[in-house]
């Protein structure tokens, strides 16, 4: 799966891949990264971006 951020961490491009976790790209593009991932792993995420 692919996914592109902007610099402020919000979602510009998710793959069509998406689609098999129950997704659609659209509902997904626009959103901060940090409101898909768990709470407990937002400061590891946020090291893995920086």
């Amino acid at each position: 799966m692919t996914i592109r951020l902007n610099n402020n961490s919000v979602i510009t491009f998710i793959s069509d891949s998406i689609r098999k976790y129950g997704y659609q790209p659209e509902d997904i593009i626009g959103k901060s990264v940090f409101d898909m991932v768990h709470p407990e792993d937002k400061e590891k995420t946020a090291k893995r971006i920086a």
